[in-house]
């Protein structure tokens, strides 16, 4: 996650833009869909250890069904060997005791040595499945499906393992094709939960509406800084984006000579994309322009991209004209996935100010427990009028930013609406008119509500 912070600037400077929240925009990031719900029927029909209850009326024949496919599943599985039920059986064991990462690594010990066995395959693909390993998943329950000519449990783990890679189409075909020959309720409800969730829409919008505040110490200009900002993010047909933003920006200054105690700023964000599961491309304008005591404007220009391998990797572009001086920045950020609800995001950025060379690196940490999300975040180098594509921020100053420190956290209150709230504390470096520099301590506390519909 990248870092919210606050920016200003001093009398010789521009104008100034905040934050929003940190992560990547919404409308370039993979669509994310909701957990499956905590729901047993769900549970028991994907879970290989699990035996979901049948419906009276259909129990006879189904379990007959089942019964036989068992058998026939049976003769086929590869021979094994004398320890296999015991591996077997510690590998369900260290699941059903929440330590997945150790469940996973013996069943892939297990699937080494037994290729052509369906239910360590099975059983890998679940786990792999929980801990968010959606490859490895993918791999074993297409495995699966082979060894047992189209297992239906198989099936529909691949579905879910599709929904949550974000190919919607694929797994919506899946879906549709289990609930329609859904042999008990328990399968029906997950199925059609599937349908649900991957069912392609026209038009797809995110709302959101961010504010902030922001007290400087020792800063030899600015005070405080209060800001407000709306947004919109489009998905067309389900791959391309469109997305704007306004924010609007107030401060408190002082030691200004003759000029107001305040000053005001207008930025505008545009942005246009293509993306898919596996990548994405998205070009970014903005424009800011200030009040008569701040009266610098300046023109963004920006590319963005993304590639999903394994987690997302996030590449940014950007070039800023001024009146007085050009910047150019580059930067670089993984998302990495390690484990089914924990992400590790290292990012690092070098940047070409009126031809000075800067650069800067952090480390960010999300911890997801539906319905909250965690993240904080820590960054050191050297910035100055960097500008962040995916938050959407410009830093319209002449002020260095030499380190941050941050945390917050999100909450699905009620669908379709999350909110947000975090704080930031930020090093940063000022000079006063006389050229001599200070130190100064910005402290951030900011809210978001987004809605998506």
């Amino acid at each position: 996650m990248v870092l919210s912070c606050v920016f200003f600037k001093g009398v010789k400077s521009g104008a100034l833009s905040l934050p929003k929240r940190g992560g990547t925009a919404v409308a370039f990031s993979r669509v994310q869909h909701p957990l499956i719900r905590a729901n047993d029927a769900i549970e028991a029909v994907m879970n290989p250890t699990s035996k979901p209850k049948t419906p009276p009326r259909l129990g006879r024949s189904i379990c007959s069904c089942f019964f036989a496919a068992t058998l026939l599943l049976s003769a086929g599985s590869q021979a094994r060997q004398p320890d296999y039920a015991a591996r077997y059986s510690q590998a369900t064991a260290r699941e059903s005791a929440g330590d997945l990462d150790g469940a996973m690594g013996l069943l892939t010990a297990l699937a080494s040595d037994y290729p052509d066995d369906f239910d360590v395959q099975l059983q890998l693909a679940w786990v792999s499945f929980r801990l968010g390993k959606y490859d490895v998943a993918e791999r074993s329950y297409r495995r699966a499906i082979f060894l047992s000519q189209g297992h239906r449990r198989a099936r529909l783990g691949l579905a879910w393992t599709l929904q949550r890679q974000g190919r919607r189409s694929q797994a919506h075909e899946l879906f549709a094709e289990l609930a329609d020959s859904a042999p008990n309720q328990a399968e029906l409800l997950a199925a059609e939960e599937g349908v649900k969730l991957t069912k392609k829409r026209a038009l797809r919008l995110r709302a959101s509406l961010d504010g902030s505040i922001s007290i400087m110490s020792g800063h030899p200009y600015v005070t405080e800084v209060i800001g407000v900002s709306p947004r919109l993010g489009v998905s067309l047909f389900e791959h391309l984006l469109v997305s704007a933003r306004y924010r609007y920006t107030r401060y408190g200054l002082e030691n200004v000579g003759d000029s107001d105690d305040s000053g005001e700023q207008h930025e505008a964000f545009f942005g246009l994309g293509y993306a898919q599961a596996e990548f994405g491309l998205m070009a970014h304008y903005a424009t800011i322009a200030g009040d008569e005591t701040y009266g610098m404007g300046a023109q963004v220009l920006g590319l963005s991209a993304r590639y999903s391998p394994w987690g997302d990797l996030l590449l940014e572009a950007s070039a800023s004209i001024y009146d007085d001086l050009n910047a150019y920045r580059a930067a670089i950020s993984w998302s990495m996935p390690l484990g089914r609800s924990f992400r590790l995001v290292p990012m690092g950025s070098m940047q070409v100010v009126d031809g000075e060379l800067m650069g800067a690196g952090g480390l960010s940490a999300q911890l997801t427990v539906s319905p909250v999300r965690l993240w904080v975040s820590g960054k050191y180098g050297d910035e100055q009028r960097a500008v962040y594509l995916s938050d959407e921020v410009v830093i319209n100053s002449d002020d260095h930013v030499r380190g941050s420190i941050g945390g917050g956290l999100s909450l699905s209150i009620a669908k379709p609406l999350d909110l947000s709230a975090g704080y930031t504390w930020q090093r940063r470096e000022a000079s006063d008119e006389n050229g001599s520099p200070s130190d100064v301590d910005a402290h951030v506390v900011e809210l978001g509500l987004t809605g998506t519909f």
